[in-house]
């Protein structure tokens, strides 16, 4: 990728496979544009990009299809020149405080009255509780169909799905990719980030005094209330995801402030939110990247320190083997004053013969006699194979 603020040049080849590797959103930002002008530019030079959902089934371990580049034609160019727009000051967040833009700037969310050709997510919870129903129906057991049946909706809850299906609406419209999670779950795809949200009633615990046949059953155990969970019939929306920093996930109406007035806040934080995990991402992948460059460098220091005492070792038995070959060349010049014949034989051999051989010998244990500088050359090379044969048996 180019420097951020730079224009670039890239081919179309280069940018089909970009848009597959990383999301649309993400790719705009690294080449310092909106992701619909990264989408007119792939339209323009005929590229296939991700469909609307493909990285949230790609996240969640289902199966994507990747659309084949077509072959270019006569109109198409094979490159492009790719100019940064900066963005508005009031849309950058800044690095040194984690703040989020004033949530009274963005468009009121309206909440219907009724609930009108819902979101796929909406729909799909309907028709999980339409089959739960009729399940309970075919149950025999009065108790086990009174356990299954969710019952129906009541106000609370379709005011709850009508808030859910303005929410989720606001956030496609804004490029988000949603999908349903576990249980009442929702699942977000905001610039490329995950964020698991739910809304739901908030319970609150309180104590029961114990009715005439808990009395019954647990009088002896001196026991005079029991613990439940209430029903509020106030809304509490929580955002799961963990966010690095100072950020707020919870938001609880109350009598006077109700969840649909807390909607801009709550669609201002989910945009934050994934922009402070895209910014911790980064962190972390440039203090991998640093890592992985000390370790190494730390290598090459271990490998450049075992080569230096390999090549330490090998001179210092050739200062041992000169060494004795100086004590065996005093002691040969001694061996010529005792010979001073050279005819004279001794054991068969002349005392020439005898002279020669030891001189022989002496040069072969001498380093720098036996074959001069290529003998200190090749024990070195032969030094420095063993110690690669050596790094490569420890990695």
């Amino acid at each position: 990728m180019p420097e951020i603020g730079t224009p670039s040049l890239v081919t179309r080849e280069t940018l089909y496979n970009q848009v597959w590797q990383t999301p649309m959103s993400r790719l705009a930002a690294e080449y310092g544009i909106s992701g619909n002008g990264l989408a007119k530019i792939c339209r323009r030079l005929n590229i296939p990009y991700p469909p609307r959902g493909h990285w949230a089934k790609k996240t969640a371990g289902k199966s994507v299809k990747q659309i084949p580049l077509p072959k270019a034609d006569a109109n198409t160019p094979p490159s492009v020149r790719i100019d940064p727009t900066p963005l508005p000051a009031a849309a950058q967040l800044p690095s040194d405080k984690r703040t989020f833009p004033d949530s009274k700037q963005l468009a009121t969310i309206g909440v219907r009255e009724r609930l009108v050709h819902p979101h796929a997510v909406i729909v799909e919870w309907m028709a999980e509780r339409t089959r739960q129903r009729a399940a309970a129906k075919r149950e025999h057991f009065p108790h086990l169909r009174q356990l299954m049946d969710p019952g129906d909706y009541t106000a609370l809850e379709r005011r709850q799905l009508r808030i859910l299906d303005a929410l989720l609406k606001t956030l496609e419209k804004r490029g988000a990719a949603i999908t349903a999670g576990e249980g009442a779950q929702v699942v977000a795809e905001i610039s490329g980030e995950t964020l698991k949200f739910r809304l739901r009633e908030k319970h609150r615990q309180v104590r029961r005094p114990l009715d005439a046949e808990e009395k019954r059953l647990f009088g002896r155990s001196g026991r005079k209330w029991r613990q439940e969970l209430e029903p509020t019939g106030l809304l509490h929306f929580v955002i799961d995801t963990w966010v690095p920093g100072r950020y707020r996930q919870e938001w609880l109406e109350s009598q006077t402030k109700t969840m649909e007035d807390r909607l801009p806040k709550i669609l201002t934080a989910l945009e934050a939110g994934a922009a402070l995990l895209a910014e911790n991402r980064r962190k972390k992948e440039e203090e991998a990247r640093r890592y992985a460059l000390l370790q190494e460098q730390r290598r090459q220091e271990a490998e450049l320190r075992a080569q230096n005492e390999a090549k330490t070792q090998v001179l210092s038995e050739m200062a041992q083997r000169w060494y004795e070959g100086r004590r065996l060349r005093r002691f040969l010049n001694l061996v010529r004053q005792q010979l001073t014949d050279p005819s004279e034989e001794i054991e068969g051999r002349s005392a020439s013969d005898w002279l020669t051989w030891l001189e022989d010998r002496v040069a072969a244990e001498d380093p720098l006699k036996s074959g001069g500088n290529n003998a200190v050359r090749e024990m070195l090379i032969a030094a420095a194979a063993q110690q690669r044969r050596r790094n490569n048996a420890n990695w």
